[in-house]
């Protein structure tokens, strides 16, 4: 007689997130907001979106904030769930020589950056702190893990922030039909904005 299976963990289909992250992962606008809010928490200053206009271009957002290290990307961005007041307080942190106090974080339940799954199931961090750079590419996937780091390089590199990008140019899925209800010149490509501005243009507003 055959002995039963036990101890069998939970395995998820390739689109669990974007089918279970609602508005985020689905709606440009609810994305590219949490995307700045990320930017505001790392005590960003500015931040510059390249939001494509035609089927073939990239999607990215450069960030001037304190950036992460591949140690905090495994543990906060590669966490599900991750509670960011819990793990790191209620209020922004900030890179090295730009201090404020006082600024308080919009994440609270670690689903934000998942806004880039809006515009394709992989995507690339890349991120610098403490003289390292390091370069992720991120995917969604099926079975034991619903999304998985893929690749991973760190060399030496000056001052801190984090970019997010689309590896290849962005097909017109029916999220990206939909463009951003508010999408002024300022957050077109290659021009850079103050994370206070791109919030309020987005319609991002304070945490209570």
């Amino acid at each position: 007689m055959a002995k039963a299976q036990v101890g069998q963990g939970c395995l998820f289909e390739q689109d669990f997130l974007r089918r279970t992250l609602g508005a985020i992962a689905n709606t440009p606008e609810i994305a590219l907001t949490e995307l700045v809010a990320n930017a505001w928490d790392a005590g960003a200053s500015n931040v510059q979106i390249a939001l494509p206009e035609e089927i073939g271009e990239f999607l990215r957002i450069e960030d001037d904030g304190t950036g992460m290290s591949a140690s905090d990307f495994r543990r906060k961005w590669m966490t599900l769930g991750y509670d960011r007041v819990n793990n790191q307080g209620k209020f922004a942190e900030f890179p090295p020589g730009r201090e404020e106090s006082n600024r308080p974080a919009y994440g609270r339940n670690g689903v934000g950056r998942h806004g880039m799954l809006c515009f394709a199931s992989e995507y690339e961090v890349r991120t610098r702190k403490d003289g390292i750079e390091s370069n992720f590419m991120v995917e969604t996937s099926s079975g034991k893990d619903p999304f998985r780091i893929v690749k991973h390089e760190s060399h030496s590199a000056l001052g801190n922030g984090t970019i997010l990008r689309t590896p290849e140019p962005i097909l017109m899925t029916n999220c990206q039909k939909k463009k951003p209800r508010s999408s002024p010149s300022p957050t077109t490509c290659g021009c850079s904005v103050s994370t206070e501005s791109s919030a309020a243009m987005l319609g991002l507003k304070p945490p209570l």
